[in-house]
């Protein structure tokens, strides 16, 4: 009896040791196997993306990470890549890619321990956000940012309540309103929505995540600015193209009150010089954790703006008033 206690505590010694150093070699569960092998066959890959994607063992495929204990796919990375490159003798830029397209298909519901999902800088134009992604219960990551979607964001997106980093950002077609639902996503640190065709109302319900440390927010209407004095671990905020920020002055001085925010941007709100000198800087001042603010492309057109922007902040090192209606002669006198 002695015997096989001690056979069996030099068996678990042995396979801890292996996992530990990397010895002990897992290969894939089939089922997780034939699910992204019928994902791979709905995929355009015209760069060879899953050439990787034959092989018996999926874990050593690129853009797989299984589990070491149980072999489970926990990590699935198939972002897509752009290159800028200046040709200093012709005087243009070139653009080379590297991307999949196609259809995502709902065979990546067998990926139930999933935790990292990224297909970032992808074309699946013409196709909407899978409403089964929602099932994808255990994603801590979600990244389907510049990939061209269409259509509204999926209601079941609400149930990935594990998630901390959600990034939706420049789709450009993705319409209609922001679902309400993600404001049940409590344990979210990054949320960017900017770079798509809202229209109505910003959510009250975004004031649910009080665990935000990263905000981007764009194409919308925003009504009382009582949900966001709720996010208070905010360091970073960014409201483009809110098309009636102008009249709504509660706003600024409800950023203004966020202990933590390093940067903000509140680009394209078409701000004006009446705008922001209606707020006194004797009674007004934002938090001094405030470095970095950019105001580009509003309808500023007196140097006086940066009078008002040293007074009422303390700390600032960066300053963005790019493409306003300042002119050079106004810039020499600052």
């Amino acid at each position: 009896m002695m015997n096989l206690k001690v056979m069996m505590f030099m068996f678990v010694v042995s396979v801890v040791l292996q996992v530990a150093y990397g010895q002990h070699h897992i290969r894939c569960l089939p089922n997780e196997r034939d699910a992204l092998l019928q994902f791979k066959a709905a995929i355009v890959d015209d760069y060879d993306m899953l050439s990787s994607w034959t092989t018996p063992d999926c874990c050593q495929w690129e853009g797989i990470l299984c589990n070491n204990l149980t072999a489970h796919i926990i990590r699935l990375d198939l972002h897509g890549e752009v290159h800028y490159e200046y040709f200093y003798r012709n005087g243009y830029y070139g653009v080379s890619r590297r991307y999949i397209s196609g259809e995502i298909h709902m065979s990546l519901t067998e990926l139930r321990h999933l935790q990292y999902f990224n297909l970032s800088f992808n074309d699946f134009r013409e196709t909407n956000i899978p409403e089964f992604l929602g099932s994808l219960t255990n994603l801590r990551y979600l990244d389907l940012s510049s990939c061209h979607f269409s259509g509204q964001i999926p209601t079941q997106i609400s149930s990935l309540t594990h998630l901390k980093y959600l990034n939706l950002a420049d789709n450009y077609y993705l319409d209609g309103s922001i679902p309400r639902e993600i404001g049940n996503l409590s344990r979210l640190e990054y949320l960017d929505l900017s770079g798509n065709s809202f229209e109505g109302y910003i959510p009250s319900q975004l004031g649910n995540l009080s665990n935000l440390h990263q905000l981007y927010l764009g194409e919308g209407i925003v009504t009382s600015d009582e949900w966001l004095s709720n996010l208070t671990s905010l360091t970073h905020l960014s409201f483009n193209s809110i098309s009636n920020f102008n009249s709504s002055p509660s706003w600024l001085r409800t950023i203004a009150k966020l202990p933590k925010l390093r940067e903000l941007s509140l680009s394209e709100c078409g701000l004006s010089d009446h705008f922001l000198l209606s707020f006194n800087p004797s009674n007004f001042n934002f938090s001094t954790s405030l470095s970095v603010l950019s105001l580009f492309e509003n309808s500023f057109t007196q140097p006086m703006i940066f009078q008002w922007v040293s007074n009422t902040t303390s700390n600032l090192v960066e300053l963005d008033l790019s493409w306003n209606l300042l002119k050079g002669e106004d810039l020499k006198c600052v």
